[in-house]
């Protein structure tokens, strides 16, 4: 009895389509009765022989797909305690409005109206007192014409095409909800530009002689105080005699994962490692400083969408890094430049950088160079620093530029 009740409230609350009334036929008229009383509804019964003959119920509505309330009564007939038939009276539309409104939401042919299976169908008609009415009919072939016949197969057999399409676009939609697309391979065009965003931010971050030129940057996408703790405070900037050098294996692994109930949210994790060129994970070994670099690092993948849906991705990205510090002593005396001894830079390119500065700066006597070389996957980048004249020892100094 709790499974009968719980469905016809189902029927109640979710409207009345024909499939709904349809489902009402062949119900016992007792639980039927009951089931509207309970709900408060009143029930016109008729009986005949001390059993029912017929129920009406009626109510005010908006139908599905008409945007006006009607007046309707509905007549359920009755046998042996079985509701059989049912006709629908309205009280306040048109019959060509009702025709209108039928055709949008059965299937018509000719002057029936039928459900999405064309085992029923709905007949219209006016009666004397000037009440549109739709009665409700099982089909029974043999009093259809051949004509209509052929139109019900038709008709079956579109509706079954469409089944078949729904079924294989809900397969299609759920292939995609539960597929993990790897962006490199699904998206090769925007996995190159993130590449490329991401290595320049390395590329960035981990400069520390380029502060001054990079400052607005950082402190566009960081607060104040971070960008402080990375540089300032840091100890990145150190004059010191001894070259400082490291290289790493840097990897990025994100990814976007749709909830569980394949709604818009989406979760977003990053999981970075740091790597030796065996493999090795050699994080805490690294300076503390370009740790720091590397864990403010951001990785923000754009939201992908396949048929509009979001999407589950995942992308990898992996850079060779190598960095090198170093400081030379250069004496400029009659246009000519003598690097102090052991402090001469091995690369060419930096040498040539020195020079440029000194012609460019008009610089004359003993001066002291800091300058790095970073390399972040096949980018390249060389940046020259003058310490300052005050700072007359080897040792630490902040605020580049």
């Amino acid at each position: 009895m709790r499974k009968l009740f719980s469905f016809l409230l189902f029927i109640l609350l979710a409207g009345t389509t024909m499939e709904q009334q349809i489902a009402i036929i062949g119900m016992a008229a007792g639980d039927f009765l009951r089931f509207n009383r309970a709900q408060n509804q009143y029930v016109d019964v008729n009986y005949f022989n001390g059993k029912i003959s017929d129920m009406t119920i009626c109510q005010e509505k908006i139908p599905l797909g008409l945007r006006k309330k009607l007046n309707v009564c509905t007549i359920y007939s009755v046998s042996d305690d079985i509701i059989r038939s049912k006709i629908i009276r309205y009280k306040n539309i048109s019959i060509e409005e009702l025709k209108e409104w039928y055709s949008k939401i059965y299937n018509r042919i000719g002057e029936y109206y039928f459900s999405d299976d064309y085992e029923y169908f709905y007949i219209l008609s006016l009666p004397s007192d000037g009440y549109p009415t739709a009665k409700l009919k099982m089909v029974n072939k043999s009093k259809l014409s051949n004509e209509i016949l052929m139109k019900i197969k038709s008709g079956k057999q579109d509706k079954l095409i469409q089944l078949q399409k729904c079924e294989k676009k809900e397969d299609e939609l759920k292939e995609i909800k539960n597929k993990v697309y790897h962006i490199q391979e699904s998206h090769p065009e925007e996995y190159k530009r993130m590449y490329t965003e991401l290595q320049d931010e390395i590329m960035i971050l981990i400069s520390c002689l380029s502060y001054s030129d990079k400052k607005d940057y950082l402190n566009s996408r960081y607060d104040m105080k971070t960008v402080q703790n990375m540089y300032q405070n840091s100890g990145m900037l150190i004059a010191s005699k001894t070259p400082f050098h490291f290289s790493f294996i840097y990897n990025i692994y994100h990814e976007t994962k749709r909830d569980i109930l394949y709604t818009e949210n989406i979760d977003q994790r990053n999981f970075c490692t740091v790597q030796d060129n065996e493999g090795k994970d050699i994080l805490r070994t690294i300076p503390e400083e370009i740790r720091t670099a590397i864990n403010y690092m951001h990785v923000d993948l754009p939201k992908f969408t396949e048929d509009g849906i979001s999407i589950n991705t995942e992308a990898n990205f992996k850079f060779n890094i190598d960095y090198l510090k170093a400081a030379c002593e250069v004496k400029v005396k009659n246009g000519e430049t003598v690097f102090l001894k052991g402090t001469k830079p091995s690369n060419t390119e930096v040498i040539q950088l020195i020079n440029r500065k000194i012609i460019s700066d008009h610089l004359t006597g003993t001066h002291r160079f800091m300058y790095e070389k970073v390399k972040v996957g096949n980018r390249e980048e060389i940046h020259l620093f003058v310490v300052p004249q005050q700072l007359n020892q080897w040792g630490r100094f902040v605020g580049a530029g």
